[in-house]
């Protein structure tokens, strides 16, 4: 999911946010859409400390885990994606966009594991 014409944007995204942790370091939304793009710009260690900084702020923002486990996917980390959308759908069962990313974990998991299956 790494689109093309995108870099502009991610720089323009990546600003905001920061510029929105720098006025409020203790939003948890603030923190988790800078992850969010950070994650975008394959800035990973960054991202996860966002992440991880935003659950530490509000452990019962359920969006939060669902940019989080999206992070993962990206990293390759499906086990890790699936638990924390899950832990998202338990926090917020009508979360937005959580069985949307929920379904696509579970797609790439299958897909995962037939390849892996054909290398054996």
């Amino acid at each position: 999911m790494r689109w093309n014409d995108v870099e502009g944007t991610l720089d323009q995204a990546s600003a905001a946010a920061e510029k929105a942790v720098a006025l409020d370091p203790e939003s948890a939304v603030a923190q988790y859409r800078l992850g969010w793009v950070r994650s975008w710009q394959q800035r990973d260690e960054e991202a996860e400390m966002n992440f991880d900084r935003a659950v530490d702020l509000a452990p019962d923002l359920s969006e939060v885990f669902t940019y989080q486990g999206i992070h993962y996917l990206h990293t390759g980390d499906l086990q890790r994606a699936l638990q924390l959308t899950t832990k998202d759908l338990t926090i917020d069962p009508f979360a937005p966009l959580s069985e949307y990313h929920l379904g696509m974990e579970c797609f790439f998991w299958a897909a995962w594991r037939k390849r892996w299956a054909s290398w054996r």
